[in-house]
């Protein structure tokens, strides 16, 4: 793929409702596409479909739309428009606080970080505070081009750029760098009448001696125009052409601006901490928009760690942290609009572009079921917020997983996951870390997502994962001929418990570790009115998550200081600036997903083989005799072979455990039979560090099936691994794992009461 023609793209949405546009947005580099819809089934060569790995949707044409290759801009920073006072202002006063997390930027580049700018985009008015690449503070204003000190872009705030854009000239520069990740108080004047110009700085920590603290001045050369010359102001940026350009990586905080002697605004970063607005408390109303998902509910320079939530001691928090690779919505315009027929079934779908000289893409998409029609008894419910989780990771580029001692098998990157190296401005999950090292917090859907393909494998299990892996379960109801919808976690957040209510079964994806709390709330109510949930995974119901309101394609999550995790959160940081809720593991929040599902997590590892499992004593109790219909009496064991990690009970694994909130009445009806020393008990089960923490030596490293009915008729049925549907479609689904699941849902299926589990 890496030598062939390139296409990739994104749809508005991932679910849809039939009747719906599907607005279809494209990357090429190939003159034409031609796109059409396509029902996918498999996603696997070794588990044929009897209708194919994908059918055409025949009631939607096909197009033929014009290859256009675009860019993505990444970097987050704040914008006004219409200061009219600073248009033609002779002196002007700027303060602020800034703490730059990442003042000298990494790999040699060399350019300044802008802090607050009035400059236009070709430098010929306004004027510039920002950091030079070194990470000194220095003050730049426009005007015609001419000898200064600034010279090229890489020391200027709106310096040359290959196109010969007037360079901005350089007027003060302090002598030292800003400290990493402390705050500093900055304040610079213009006097265009005097042509002087002043900047002064000092760190807010009292450190004593020879510190970046200091006053500078400067002359303002000859042909200055104006402190802002259209009356618009960035922060964290500079205007450029056609995009801004030298993004600052760090918090602002209290940004004020006087012109001829009057206060004309200052913004307070820190409000509305669950909107994309620019507060200005100033007075005269000079609002504007934070752009491109920079990092909010972070706290400022004030915080005295008394208080931990942000909606608490809001003037604590009155702070943003910007980023130059942040990204929130890569704004391609559309290529296409597809139409969805108003009786299309529910199903996962992809929208097929193909190209010359091999440029290909499937971008999936789901259809819900229509309002007022009827239903199946079944649901399959997709973990979407998962697949914004891992969107594009770069998990392997910063862990190394046989250094860690979780694998011996080799990284095998997936032809999608070669393409994403070609094009790393696509990168940012949420277990990735921003350039500064600070953690990655909020995951955005408007943009492609190489990962959420249906032929994207893992790198590590070289099988398909996540929506891959959901085909698996899609195949399975279809072979079974049992009629299913497909609905999202993003649908049952909205929708609540009604929009469970039509189903008598429920069924999870292989992975459904991300939930929000509505989420959470309508399984609970799902399964006490007598629903019944199929758990068909592992590590799920994990983290807390959340939905920005505002931009509902943005999910976020906090790490906290605990589970097994990539990054930590800051002393502080661990509320959600979209809800304000705590973030963190579902289990510190009184909701561990043992509570709902009987299980939860317990170890995650990935060796060349993955074990199966062993009847335990309850599955042969008379009352449990259903679950395993069609095994031999001396069928002990079984999931010793699958087409992930091959075996049943692989990669991330979960356990019954009533210390945590597993339901006492449940019953564990067989347990993997070993895990090997790749597979390590979880962060959060472990007070203190110790040794035995392998599965080859620590009996609580296990997976286990559990049955748990409720009074109500509900009950779960949960698998605790992510690797038991690669299981289940061994040999065409002839085996022992598929058969004892065909046997839960026929008998979840059943309007009997469910059996209660024996003592």
């Amino acid at each position: 793929m890496a030598d062939a023609a390139t296409t990739y793209g994104y749809c508005d949405r991932f679910e849809y409702l039939p009747g719906e546009t599907v607005s279809v947005h494209l990357h090429a580099t190939v003159p034409e596409l031609r796109l059409d819809v396509v029902r996918l089934h498999s996603a696997d060569e070794r588990v044929p479909s009897p209708q194919g790995p994908e059918s055409p949707v025949a009631a939607i044409a096909s197009q033929t739309v014009q290859g256009v290759a675009r860019a993505v801009v990444r970097g987050s920073y704040a914008r006004v428009d219409g200061i009219a006072e600073l248009a033609g202002a002779r002196r002007v006063t700027v303060a602020l606080r800034a703490m730059p997390t990442l003042p000298r930027l990494p790999d040699g580049e060399q350019r300044a970080q802008t802090l607050l700018s009035t400059l236009t985009a070709d430098g010929s008015a306004g004027f510039a505070l920002a950091l030079d690449a070194d990470g000194r503070p220095l003050l730049s204003v426009g005007g015609s081009a001419g000898d200064t000190d600034a010279g090229t872009a890489s020391a200027g705030a709106g310096g040359a750029d290959a196109d010969g854009v007037a360079a901005a000239h350089a007027i003060c520069r302090g002598p030292r760098p800003l400290t990493e990740w402390e705050w500093h108080e900055l304040r610079c004047e213009l006097d265009l009448d005097a042509g002087r110009a002043t900047l002064s700085y000092r760190p807010l920590l009292p450190v004593p001696g020879d510190v970046a603290a200091g006053s500078v001045a400067g002359a303002l050369p000859d042909g200055v125009r104006a402190a802002a010359a259209d009356g618009t102001l960035l922060l964290a940026a500079t205007a450029g052409a056609p995009h801004p350009r030298e993004h600052f990586n760090g918090r602002l905080e209290d940004v004020r601006i006087d012109a001829d002697g009057a206060a004309v605004a200052r913004w307070d970063l820190g409000r509305e901490p669950r909107a994309q607005r620019l507060v200005d408390v100033g007075g005269r109303g000079h609002h504007g928009m934070l752009v491109n998902g920079p990092t909010r509910a972070v706290t400022g320079s004030t915080w005295d760690g008394t208080e931990v939530d942000h909606r608490h001691v809001p003037q604590q928090y009155a702070t943003v942290h910007f980023h130059d690779d942040d990204l929130d919505d890569v704004a391609w315009p559309a290529d296409a609009a597809i139409e969805l027929p108003a009786d299309l079934a529910s199903g996962v779908y992809a929208l097929r572009v193909r190209g010359e000289r091999g440029a290909e893409d499937r971008i999936p998409f789901f259809v819900l079921p229509a309002p007022g029609t009827p239903r199946p008894r079944v649901a399959l419910m997709v973990p979407t917020f998962t697949y914004l989780a891992y969107a594009n990771s770069q998990l392997s580029d910063r862990i190394d997983y046989e250094v860690f001692g979780l694998t011996d098998r080799d990284r095998r990157p997936s032809e999608r996951d070669v393409q994403l190296e070609g094009a790393p401005e696509l990168t940012g999950s949420l277990y990735d870390v921003h350039r500064d090292g600070s953690g990655r917090c909020y995951s955005s859907a408007l943009r492609p997502i190489l990962s959420f393909r249906p032929e994207w494998q893992s790198a590590m299990q070289h099988a398909p994962r996540h929506l891959s892996a959901e085909l698996y379960l899609t195949n399975w109801l279809e072979r079974l001929g049992e009629p299913y919808d497909v609905i999202t976690d993003g649908s049952v957040h909205a929708g609540g418990v009604e929009s469970l209510a039509p189903y008598d079964v429920v069924i999870t994806g292989t992975h459904p570790e991300y939930v929000s709390e509505p989420q959470v709330a309508a399984l609970e109510q799902f399964v006490a009115r007598g629903g019944r949930l199929m758990y068909l995974g592992g590590n799920g119901f994990y983290w807390v998550t959340s939905v920005d309101r505002e931009r509902p394609h943005v999910i976020e999550v906090r790490r906290g200081n605990a589970g097994t995790r990539t990054w930590d959160s800051r002393p502080g940081e661990v509320h959600h600036s979209t809800t304000g809720e705590p973030g963190g593991l579902w289990r510190h929040r009184g909701r561990a997903p043992n509570r709902l599902v009987g299980v939860g997590m317990a170890s995650q590892g990935w060796d060349l083989k993955a074990p199966g499992y062993r009847r335990a004593p309850a599955s042969f109790a008379p009352e449990l005799a259903w679950i395993f219909d069609g095994f031999g009496e001396d069928e002990l064991e079984f999931g010793a072979e699958g087409l992930v990690m091959d075996g049943a009970a692989g990669d991330e694994i979960d356990r019954f455990d009533v210390r945590i909130g597993s339901p006492r009445h449940g019953a564990v009806v067989a347990s993997s039979t070993g895990h090997s020393r790749y597979y390590k008990l979880v962060h959060e089960d472990l007070p203190m560090s110790r040794d035995g923490l392998g599965g080859d030596e620590n009996p609580d490293v296990r997976s286990d099936l559990t049955y748990v009915p409720w009074a109500g008729g509900g009950g779960v049925f949960a698998v605790g691994a992510i690797a038991w549907a690669g299981a289940m479609a061994l040999r065409e689904f002839d085996n022992p794992v598929a058969r004892l699941t065909t046997n839960v849902l026929r008998r979840f299926l059943d309007p009997e009461p469910l059996p209660e589990v024996r003592a």
